[in-house]
């Protein structure tokens, strides 16, 4: 379903990821584990489109777009952990709200 392979992310002279691949499968629950510092957040901030990548990433057998819009309207959409996006909203209405765009095809 979501497939990232080779992705390199650098912050300046630093590479933060390099040639990480992963593979999400359909109706699977998946997680990304590793000490603070590990690229976790990069990866993640790299499928989203929010930072500047080499690589590729996949949805649903299609490149995925790495503007952040085409993302979300591609179904792909994260909700980060203690931000509080939406602190008055439950995680379920959170996670609902980022789907909103994609309900609508």
């Amino acid at each position: 379903m979501l497939t990232a392979e080779d992705i390199k992310v650098s912050y300046g002279a630093i590479d933060a990821l390099f040639d990480v691949s992963v593979e999400v499968e359909p109706g699977r629950v998946s997680c990304i584990l590793g000490r603070n510092g590990a690229g976790k957040t990069s990866l993640l901030n790299a499928i989203m489109g929010l930072v500047p990548y080499r690589g590729t990433v996949s949805f649903q057998g299609s490149p995925l777009p790495r503007d952040t819009r085409k993302v979300v309207l591609a179904g792909v959409v994260m909700v980060p952990e203690r931000r509080r996006i939406f602190p008055t909203l439950s995680v379920e209405d959170n996670l609902k709200t980022g789907g909103l765009h994609t309900a609508a095809k």
